[in-house]
């Protein structure tokens, strides 16, 4: 199987000011169709223990070479 690229997008909640009025499946779509990754997802806030389960089973279902994470700074969570 063919090593693969992706990218999950933590929409923060919805909480975050930098969200307001982004319209992530636009912003998902652009980056599927623009880059070269595989696939695209996202997380409503990756940084719980919930988010560290999904990206735990999302790398041991999928032969990942590089999983791009976009996400707030660690200091502000």
């Amino acid at each position: 199987m063919a090593k693969i690229k992706g990218l999950i997008l933590c929409v923060f909640g919805g909480a975050c000011p930098s969200c307001k009025g982004m319209d992530v499946l636009k912003v998902l779509d652009a980056v599927r169709q623009e880059t070269s990754v595989d696939f695209v997802d996202f997380h409503p806030q990756i940084c719980t223990e919930d988010g560290n389960q999904f990206l735990k089973d999302l790398l041991d279902t999928m032969d990942i070479d590089k999983l791009y994470v976009a996400g707030c700074d660690p200091l502000m969570q």
